[in-house]
């Protein structure tokens, strides 16, 4: 987010941190989902309105939005967010629809979620390498993730995830 966040984002992220605080690791995901989010749609041209709404999207991606009222999210981010939800539910492909913001802000945070969730333990598997994620993201290229999302991933991915540039995002 930037320094001007709105008290309804902060009131959000304490939100989101409050239900997480049972378990850091989802705050932990949550966070770092938001920052690769904002990186990605940089680096695919994204204003810096809309990048702002796509992180906030991110950091919420997980949270049951039953608890928070429509009027608390901006129409952006709350479209982000139903249509990200859309996409996992169907596993829709994504050359099957007309391409949007709201489409592809979905398809961000999926690439977004997808490699953060793999290179991160999970109770059920070890974690597994950055390289070897990446190699999966490239694999669903075109198919699970639309190519130009990955591709602008892996840009950024090579560059560096936490370049002092990056941690600006």
């Amino acid at each position: 987010m930037t320094d001007n966040r709105s008290t309804t984002d902060m009131a959000l992220e304490c939100l989101i941190a409050g239900m997480c605080e049972r378990n850091p690791d989802e705050w932990l995901h949550c966070r770092r989902v938001e920052r690769i989010c904002g990186l990605i749609a940089r680096e695919l041209d994204w204003i810096p309105e809309r990048i702002d709404e796509l992180k906030l999207a991110g950091l919420l991606h997980h949270l049951d939005r039953s608890h928070v009222p429509e009027a608390a999210l901006t129409q952006s981010v709350a479209a982000y967010l139903h249509r990200f939800t859309e996409r996992m539910e169907e596993a829709e492909l994504p050359c099957r629809r007309d391409r949007s913001y709201v489409d592809e802000a979905a398809d961000i945070i999926a690439v977004a979620d997808t490699f953060d969730r793999l290179v991160s333990p999970q109770r059920y598997r070890a974690a597994i390498t950055e390289a070897a994620a990446i190699q999966i993201l490239r694999y669903d290229a075109g198919t699970v993730f639309p190519e130009a999302v990955v591709k602008a991933f892996c840009r950024i991915h090579d560059v560096g995830l936490d370049s002092s540039e990056s941690k600006a995002a």
